[in-house]
């Protein structure tokens, strides 16, 4: 199959959420044999829905990343580089070549970056792939321009990517001192944001729906459903503990590991969830996960009951009917 219907097909899956991994590993192999044949902009868009997927193909990224190697003096430009910088994040990927190269070629070009490619680069990129040197020019360009200020001028999707990168900064990340002016911007995009606070809380998804039910109704334990904490929206709180429930299509990478049939199977936290877990953790909450599959399981109250009790007394164990 040509490499643009296979991306054509990735995209729609992509979109539907769908969540079998076998389907989506064999589009993934089917990349693999096509990729040497896709022209530079194609790379790129194949790097980016990957990455939505959260298909995780070492074989394939790899590949992937050598072509990009390869091409970068050739037909690379500037957005082509942030879109292969995204991806390699979101997708927890080490190549050190690749990103050294991109790095030292965007080096002269972030004093002359827009307010669009600025805030087309992912928060995560910022924290864990670029350098110090890359993160305080790229921060430098920020407060140069007032990106995401005024805030009530700022449209929501990226005052929540800005509110999240200066959570990072302030609560993850323990960098050389950052230049006077990027100081004063992230204290002014807080302080804004903070006196607006018109963050939009995340709803419940059906299962926390049901755990809520269970908690309240069942167990009569003091919990909130939704608890906004700055950018974050804390769902399922008992006092200082938040539960997060990890769903297989949203926390999970898509990896040959994850085959059903596979008695070793192993699932890999996706970068963003593991990034999340780590900020509700600075902010001093105690974290326990549940799974969402193994909770579906679970057909009687009772079950859940137990499951709760044990999750909430010892930890990350469970009880399985």
């Amino acid at each position: 199959m040509p490499i643009d219907r296979i991306l054509r097909v990735l995209k729609a899956f992509v979109m539907a959420k769908y969540r079998g991994a076998d389907l989506l590993n064999r589009i993934a192999a089917e990349l693999a044999r096509e990729i040497k044949t896709a022209s530079s902009t194609r790379l790129c868009q194949v790097f980016h829905w990957l990455a939505r997927a959260g298909i995780r193909d070492q074989t394939l990224m790899s590949l992937m990343g050598n072509e990009a190697l390869f091409r970068l003096s050739d037909d690379f430009v500037l957005d082509m580089y942030l879109e292969v910088m995204n991806a390699h994040a979101r997708l927890d990927l080490r190549n050190p070549r690749l990103v050294n190269a991109m790095l030292r070629e965007m080096a002269p070009f972030f004093r002359d970056l827009s307010k669009d490619q600025l805030s087309a680069v992912a928060p995560l990129t910022v924290m864990t792939l670029f350098t110090d040197e890359a993160r305080v020019a790229y921060l430098s360009r920020c407060a140069e321009l007032n990106l995401g200020l005024p805030v009530r001028m700022t449209q929501p999707e990226v005052l929540k990517q800005l509110r999240l990168l200066e959570d990072c900064l302030r609560l993850d990340y323990h960098p050389t001192t950052l230049p006077a002016q990027v100081q004063i911007w992230l204290q002014n995009l807080r302080q804004e944001s903070e006196a607006l606070d018109n963050m939009e809380p995340d709803p419940l998804s059906p299962v926390e729906e049901d755990i809520l039910r269970v908690l309240q109704q069942e167990m009569d334990v003091a919990v909130t459903g939704c608890f906004p904490d700055g950018v974050l929206t804390l769902h399922l709180v008992v006092g200082k503990t938040v539960l997060q429930v990890m769903d297989e299509y949203e926390d999970y990478y898509v990896t040959p590991a994850m085959n059903p049939n596979n008695a070793q199977r192993q699932r890999l936290i996706r970068a963003e969830s593991k990034l999340r877990q780590r900020l509700i953790w600075r902010r001093g909450w105690r974290v326990l996960t549940l799974d969402a599959d193994e909770w579906k399981k679970l057909t009687d109250d009772i079950f859940k009951k137990d499951l709760l009790e044990e999750l909430l007394v010892h930890g990350q164990k469970s009880i399985r009917p």
